[in-house]
Formats: C-alpha cells, structure tokens, sequence
C-alpha cells in the first residue's frame, strides 16, 4: 500500500504524459493536471514551458467546456475531509498493518486536492494563451479553492501526522504556489503536536523550542486544556447523541466542537455522526434511487 515512487518520479512521469499527450489522446482532465502539476513545480523540476503551452494549446475549448460539466460541485471540501479523516487514523493506528491503508487514502486524497489547485493554474495559463475558454469556468474553481482554504486552512493540524510526507510535495513547489497548498505547507513542520495533544510526556528541547516560536501550536495546546476541563475526558454518548439530534444549546454545541476539533477520538465520532447523516440524505436522493 506504500507509494514506492518519490514525488519528483511522479511529476516527471506527468512531463512525459504531456509529450505524448497527442499521440495517446489524454483528456482535458489529465493534461490539465499534468500541465499545472509542472507549471507550480518549475523550478524545481526544470519544466519546459514551450510543452506546456503546446500541450494546453492542443486542447480545444469545447473539449474542456465538456470536461468541465462532469467536475462534481464542492469537491475540493471532499478531499480535504477524506485526508484529515485518514490522516487521523494514521496518527491512531496501532499497527504497521493499520497505518499503511489510511496513509495510502490520505496520500491519494492530498493528491487529489492539489490536482484540483493545478488544473486552476493551468485553465489560467490557457487563458494568457489565447485560449477562447469561458472565464466562468476557471473563477468557479478558483472560488472553490478559496472557500476551502477559508473553511479547512485552519484544520490543518489534523494532517501534522503526515509531516514527512507533505514536505516532500511542498518543497517540490514554487513559492507562490507553495505558499497557496496549505495541505501541504500549513503546520508542516509542528511534528511534535500530535504526541503533545495526546498528553505525551515532554519531548525534549527540540519541541520547547519549536513551542516557543509556534502560535499555532501553543494555541492548539491551551485550547486543549479548556475543553478537557469536563468531568468525563471524552464527549459522552448523551452528548453526542443530542449533538446529533441538534438538542444542544449554541453554548453546548461550541463546547462539542472545539472539542471534537482538539481530540481525535471524539473527531472521529463527531465525523462518523456526519457520515451517516450524508449517506441518509444521499440514499434519499432522487439520483440515488435511479440507481
């Protein structure tokens, strides 16, 4: 389940698939993620633009107008939850056994939402191009990616459990981009947290420094402390139950929150409640009765 080849592999396999791309006849999704993959990676993968360009030129705008029909609405929010709640079972998994799927399925979700990000980059590239595309469709996934940044940038501790795998892909970026991709660059270096949540012993000089310099983290801790204050170390099952059933007053539901947003076990049974109500209301869905 390990991804055996290294990211800068991967990228310039997405170099050679841009070559080829006519021959081959690969898609607007596939050249329009390839094409950004290695537009946001330059200079650290030495792109050729002039490939580039051919390859997003080579795309017609009716072609691209037809892919764009089928990019489901909101998916970017899909992939950021998939990859905090893998990321989160990763961080709990009490085996080599356990931690190698959820790593797969947050590496695939992670990678699935930077995709998202460069084929934004590169509808824009098209557009400096000439390109007779509808604007509408570039915004509506720009506007996408900005409202995921503002709903989940702040949620970003919950993927510190992938640190070592997101600096590889963050370091691979320019730094515009990388500066954007707060799934791969936001909170990647507080390696430390996760142990500290967990009320882990101390671990050293190493993360009393890092501490002392982090906001973020020393934030995260003190927050910690305010919602554990509860007689019981855990959301009860009452509690969760009238979360559910939307009993709580505002003040109750806020207290919930932070603390399911703070505790990974507690996270995972808020998110589970959240995941039964969707799949009732998918089940529900004219759509899904077709089927």
């Amino acid at each position: 389940m390990n991804d055996p080849q290294s990211p800068r592999d991967r990228y310039a396999a997405r170099a050679r698939e841009l070559h080829v791309s006519s021959a081959e006849g690969l898609g607007p999704e596939r050249v329009l993620g390839a094409a950004g993959d290695l537009l946001r990676r330059s200079a650290a993968l030495g792109v050729d633009h002039g490939a580039v360009d051919a390859a997003l030129l080579a795309l017609s705008p009716e072609a691209v107008a037809a892919w764009s029909v089928a990019l489901p609405e909101r998916v970017s929010h899909a992939h950021f939850e998939r990859a905090a709640h893998a990321a989160a079972a990763v961080a709990l998994a009490e085996s080599p056994e356990e931690r190698a799927p959820a790593l797969h399925a947050a590496l695939d979700a992670l990678r699935a939402l930077d995709g998202l990000a460069s084929v934004a980059v590169a509808l824009a590239r098209r557009v400096e191009l000439g390109a007779e595309d509808d604007p509408a469709l570039h915004q509506a996934l720009v506007q996408q990616l900005d409202g995921l940044d503002r709903a989940a940038a702040a949620r970003a501790r919950w993927l510190v459990g992938l640190n070592d795998h997101r600096r590889k892909e963050r370091d691979l970026l320019d730094p515009g981009p990388r500066e954007r991709a707060f799934w791969y660059s936001a909170r990647a270096g507080c390696d430390g947290l996760l142990a500290a949540l967990a009320g882990e012993p101390a671990q050293g000089g190493a993360w009393d420094t890092h501490l002392r310099g982090c906001a973020a983290c020393a934030a995260d801790l003190a927050a910690t402390r305010l919602v554990d204050a509860p007689p019981t170390p855990h959301l009860t099952e009452a509690e969760l139950l009238r979360f559910e059933l939307g009993e709580l007053s505002p003040r109750e539901r806020a207290r919930v929150e932070r603390h399911a947003d703070a505790c990974f076990d507690c996270g995972q049974a808020v998110w589970a409640l959240a995941d039964g109500e969707r799949a009732i209301v998918e089940s529900a869905s004219p759509d899904h009765a077709a089927h």
